[in-house]
């Protein structure tokens, strides 16, 4: 697993950073619950579609993310 991101206001099609080496999510237990059902319905669904899977945004799922700082999950 490899994670990569971005600085707030940086334009969309920037060159991601480097790996990061530590990621820190300050959710409520409410929160991280749905992110947690959200990862397992991303496994799921990359099971099913092996290659074919692309990414999906946490905020296109559950609309109480939309203004959250994106979180995207892509297969490795």
């Amino acid at each position: 697993m490899r994670i990569y991101g971005y600085e707030e206001g940086t334009p969309p099609d920037t060159v991601p950073s480097p790996p990061l080496a530590e990621v820190t999510l300050n959710a409520t237990p409410t929160e991280l619950r749905a992110m947690a059902k959200f990862l397992s319905d991303c496994a799921d669904e990359m099971d099913r579609m092996g290659d074919r899977y692309d990414h999906v945004h946490l905020a296109d799922r559950l609309k109480q993310f939309e203004t959250s700082p994106h979180f995207v999950v892509m297969q490795g």
